[in-house]
């Protein structure tokens, strides 16, 4: 597997992690911190593949903890279909090809309450009035109206990111975030895409129609499509 060193420095960085149906992810737009939890099923993780598709990252750092199928997935090269490169296809046994990198980092850096703790060193977001005033649990608190708790997913992604920018040579870009950003625009195409896959499986399933079937399979690769932004 491509490998990079969790203390990399580079900004360029897609911050992810999956449980039980849910991908989280973390990245840096310039100085805002943008981030999204989505629906996103094994084994082919569409949203995942998208967020590569769309960021192309540098690298991809997630937690040491992941589940085997998502780690098959995240340094596979997104094709121009949509499709992801076999293994072989990858990278070299060298770890030379077109594959992401990919950085595994401790789990307890991606965890909801390390999120909260590091989120409170923050402390020139824009739109927190006066929060280099604030105590911790006061930035804490006006903080989850943005990322709330039941978000983990995606609490557990901002917690790998910042971890991965607030040591070494990231740390500056860290200091400079200004702005904590829900990624809405792709949050809200992978919702409609999963709602049109549900009611075409609902159609295949209960429908009685021949073509049903077909109708289900176009609609998930159309859901791809629509998300990745390539159709």
């Amino acid at each position: 597997m491509s490998s990079a060193p969790p203390s990399a420095g580079s900004t360029d960085v897609l911050a992810v992690c999956w449980k039980a149906g849910t991908l989280g992810c973390a990245f840096l737009d310039g100085t805002v911190l943008r981030f999204c939890e989505a629906a996103d099923a094994a084994p082919g993780f569409a949203v995942l593949q998208s967020l590569k598709f769309e960021r192309n990252p540098a690298l991809l750092v997630a937690p040491s903890s992941s589940d085997p199928r998502f780690v098959e997935q995240l340094e596979r090269p997104v094709l121009a279909d949509g499709a992801t490169a076999e293994p072989a296809d990858a990278a070299g046994a060298d770890g030379d090809g077109d594959g992401f990198m990919v950085a595994f980092g401790k789990s307890k850096d991606f965890t909801a309450d390390q999120a909260q703790t590091r989120l409170s060193m923050l402390r020139d977001l824009e739109h927190v009035p006066q929060a280099a005033e604030l105590s911790e649990r006061e930035l804490v608190m006006n903080l989850e109206h943005i990322v709330p708790r039941s978000q983990e997913q995606a609490l557990r992604a901002i917690s790998g990111l910042l971890a991965h920018l607030q040591r070494g040579d990231a740390a500056t870009a860290a200091a400079r975030i200004t702005e904590l950003a829900r990624d809405g625009e792709r949050h809200a195409r992978a919702e409609r895409s999963r709602v049109d896959v549900v009611n075409a499986f609902i159609e295949a399933d209960f429908g009685g129609d021949d073509g049903a079937a077909d109708k289900y399979f176009e609609a998930q690769r159309d859901a791809f499509r629509a998300i990745a932004g390539a159709a």
